[in-house]
């Protein structure tokens, strides 16, 4: 009888060893997976909500009611000091003046608003578009073209700090991966390659989906060439994207976000030069794991001209500005100042040789 027990004692104990040996991937790869996937759901059923009640808000967008609101405060008034006469009212109440100087600024911050919803068809880029200040509502819709057209940093939507908050979801879902398992070399390897492989989409691909800032530069540029050719019309000339002066940084983030942005998104391929466009299928394929990890690869070999196009520059070439004159002008600096460079060369390794042969020649002798 106790023999008995004792096999079955070294029975049980064996399986209990097996179960113990088994890697622990093995159980924690389909529940990581079953998270991301839940995770990708969530987000995605969130996103639509708010898309189907932004649609729903569409009927009344909000700077419009803010101006019916000053519309009806202003005739309030004219009825409550009974006074019909608009102009004498100006001149004689300041409280009036001030209630008309609000309402038309909410007159054109609603023309704005008409005109972005009309323009963007994307819900979170529409968001940032109408939340821009006053004063670069008005230096977009009336230019001065009468001397220079220079973006600053107010002029391009930029990430959204909250956004970097991303990143910390691959590190939660794959680093207790590796203290579970003991710190063994294949669940270090396994979550090190997972963390690198989602880590571009989470640092740059979602949060530029969540917040629309690249279709929010896109679309404020589109709108404020228009505005440009408009204005150039009216004086008799002809636009030149030229005389856009592009902000160097932000430029270069656009086009290296856009090139990422585009490897997931096919539709953005349409707004921007992507490398993999009119390729066969392994190099479609290599070039969007490039881009997808590598953007900025791309564009620096453009922005240096060693390309014949511009990587992640928009296709419609009116909104990129100066960027291909910049281009030109280090290409051309660049190039003159390596002639100069082999010139000056040349002409030390020459004097060297010419002192030799001087000291070789023979002194003649005198009378």
């Amino acid at each position: 009888m106790d023999l008995l027990l004792l096999a079955h004692s070294v029975a049980d104990g064996n399986q209990d060893a097996k179960a113990s040996s088994a890697p622990v991937w093995a159980t924690w790869v389909p529940a990581v997976i079953t998270l991301l996937g839940s995770l990708v759901v969530a987000w995605w059923s969130g996103r639509k909500v708010d898309k189907q009640t932004e649609i729903s808000k569409q009927g009344a967008p909000p700077e419009l009611l803010r101006y019916k609101e000053w519309l009806e405060v202003s005739e309030t008034y004219k009825g409550l000091v009974n006074f019909e006469n608009v102009d004498a009212l100006s001149i004689t109440s300041e409280e009036y003046r001030e209630i008309e100087a609000s309402r038309k600024l909410a007159f054109e911050i609603a023309i704005w608003e008409r005109k972005v919803l009309a323009v963007c068809p994307n819900i979170q880029a529409q968001k940032r578009m109408v939340q821009i200040p006053v004063s670069k509502i008005n230096e977009i819709s009336n230019p001065d073209i009468s001397g220079e057209i220079a973006l600053d940093i107010d002029s391009y939507f930029r990430p959204v700090v909250s956004e970097t908050l991303w990143l910390i979801v691959p590190f939660i879902y794959f680093s207790p991966l590796i203290f579970i398992s003991g710190f063994s070399a294949p669940s270090i390897i396994f979550s090190l390659f997972a963390i690198a492989l989602v880590l571009p989409a989470f640092y740059s691909i979602i949060p530029n989906h969540n917040n629309g800032a690249l279709e929010a530069n896109f679309y404020t540029r589109k709108m404020r060439v228009g505005f440009l050719e408009e204005k150039y019309k009216q004086q008799g000339e002809i636009y030149n994207s030229s005389s856009l002066k592009t902000y160097d940084y932000w430029e270069k983030w656009c086009m290296v976000e856009g090139l990422r942005y585009s490897t997931i998104f096919d539709e953005w391929a349409d707004y921007v030069h992507c490398p993999w466009v009119d390729k066969g299928w392994f190099k479609r394929k290599w070039h969007k794991v490039w881009c997808y990890f590598c953007p900025g690869y791309y564009v620096r070999r453009s922005l240096k001209g060693k390309t014949k196009v511009l990587w992640g520059s928009y296709k419609d070439d009116k909104l990129n500005g100066d960027l291909n004159e910049k281009i030109k002008l280090k290409k051309k600096f660049g190039e003159t100042l390596t002639g100069w460079l082999k010139k000056l060369e040349r002409e030390d390794t020459q004097a060297p040789n010419s002192d030799t042969q001087e000291e070789s020649q023979p002194t003649h002798p005198q009378g």
